[in-house]
């Protein structure tokens, strides 16, 4: 079992607190652990674009109330949204499931995550013929999990959330297909 380090590649008042200048927020230390054992795997930088947020930057951003984001009275938060070069978020979902799955073992600690998002827009090609996915980032958070593994997952294409069992009847992502998502912006 791989244990997780709390030694970080990430500064987190400048990468991880909120974005709109309060700087407020600090992530809970198993999330840190959790997007520092992804940084050291994947051996290049992993950029954060929306960590710990205060109230009023949530609302700005457009993002839910009970989000994970939002900074909580200890001042942390359980939430990160992040990419890396040569990214793909579906991919990138298929890898944390499978850590998740290899790694989860009930009452350890380490392995609690709840949610995963992949997120897309679409975009027309360079012939104005056709439409197709760009990724843009992956959301991970610590947030309460149903059943023995996490059951939170979802794709959002153009702002459209599609959460795995309702639109493509499945709850892994390794059964969704890019071509299935394609689908979604034809």
């Amino acid at each position: 079992m791989i244990q997780l380090q709390l030694n970080t590649h990430f500064n987190r008042k400048k990468e991880m607190s909120c974005k709109c200048g309060c700087f407020k927020g600090t992530p809970h230390d198993q999330l840190l652990a959790l997007i520092e054992f992804r940084r050291r795997l994947l051996g290049q930088p992993i950029y954060v674009n929306s960590g710990g947020r205060c109230k009023k930057h949530n609302d700005t951003v457009g993002g839910s109330k009970n989000s994970l984001h939002l900074i909580d009275n200890k001042n942390e938060f359980g939430a990160v949204d992040y990419y890396w070069r040569g990214m793909d978020a579906l991919e990138e979902a298929r890898w944390w499931e499978e850590q998740v799955t290899q790694n989860f073992r009930p009452g350890k600690q380490e392995w609690v995550l709840g949610g995963i998002g992949a997120y897309y827009h679409s975009e027309k090609s360079y012939d104005n013929e056709e439409r197709h996915l760009v990724s843009d980032f992956i959301h991970i958070d610590i947030g309460p999990k149903r059943g023995a593994f996490y059951d939170r997952k979802w794709i959002r294409l153009d702002g459209d959330y599609h959460f795995l069992e309702e639109t493509f009847r499945t709850k892994k992502f390794a059964n969704v297909a890019h071509m299935t998502v394609q689908m979604l912006i034809d």
